[in-house]
Order: structure tokens, then sequence, then C-alpha cells
């Protein structure tokens, strides 16, 4: 895990094909929320937790960023499927995932062991640093974890 104190740098790709960075969140707080696939039973139910709290999250300063393996193509699918209306990385090259060390082993049909993102939402302070992780997150309440967490920063 990285140091609070530490500045995370990135750039990437959204589903519009538009570059996007930390620098496009300076001065507001960024959850940066890293989930396994596209239009999956939990993602989708993630996703759009976060979607019914969008205002809410909003209104506290909140910015919110999906980030998964998935291209351009199917990011730009599920925003538009489930009218999503923050912006999705596509992290193909996984550099991100693996920058943030969210890129990790799993053992899947007969404990063969592969590689993919474990669901972790990242927390950024408007200077661009990390304060915390939800690594336990809840699909169907996410929105309600976060604001949880960032309540003694919002007070």
């Amino acid at each position: 895990m990285r140091k609070s104190q530490e500045s995370i740098q990135f750039t990437g790709v959204d589903q519009d094909g538009n570059p996007i960075s930390l620098e496009d969140y300076r001065g507001r707080w960024l959850v940066l929320y890293f989930y396994p696939k596209d239009n999956t039973i939990g993602c989708t139910k993630q996703a759009c937790n976060l979607r019914e709290n969008f205002d809410e999250l909003q209104k506290n300063g909140i910015e919110i960023v999906g980030v998964s393996l998935d291209s351009i193509e199917s990011h730009k699918k599920f925003e538009q499927k489930h009218q999503l209306p923050f912006r999705l990385i596509a992290d193909t090259d996984r550099r991100l995932s693996k920058m943030l060390g969210v890129y990790k082993w799993h053992f899947g049909f007969h404990f063969f062991p592969y590689k993919w993102i474990k669901r972790t939402t990242v927390i950024i302070d408007p200077t661009g640093c990390e304060v915390g992780r939800i690594e336990s997150v809840d699909v169907s309440r996410h929105a309600e974890q976060v604001l949880d967490f960032l309540k003694p920063y919002l007070s």
C-alpha cells in the first residue's frame, strides 16, 4: 500500500477515448474504484449504486472514476447501458492497476491461478495523495461506504 502522503500520478483513456489524469481532479476528492469486469452482476450493482447516489457524492465534493481492464468500447457500452454519469478508465495495459497494487493473483476454476483486478476503492484527497482504501467493498452500498469513510474529512 502507498503512503498516505505520497502523491499519485496517473494518466489513462476514458470510455470516450479522451485522456484522463489525476490533474483533471486536482482540488477535489477522487474515488478511484477498481472493478473486475463490465456488465457482470457485481460490477453492474456497484456502478448503479454509485450512479444512484452520484448527486449526493457530488454535493460532498466527491468525484467518481471507475477502472477496469476492459476496452474503451466495452466501457462505452457499459456507460450507455446503465447511464453512468462518471468516467471509466480503460486500463488495458494494466499499468494503473499494477501501480496501485490491485492487480493480484486469484484462484479460479479447479484452483488455477490467474491475475486480475481485486475490487478495491482508492480514496485520493484534493492534493492528489491517497488517504485510504476500501477493500471490503459492498457493491449494493458502495456509495454509503465512501461517504462513511470520508465523513471525518468532510466535516
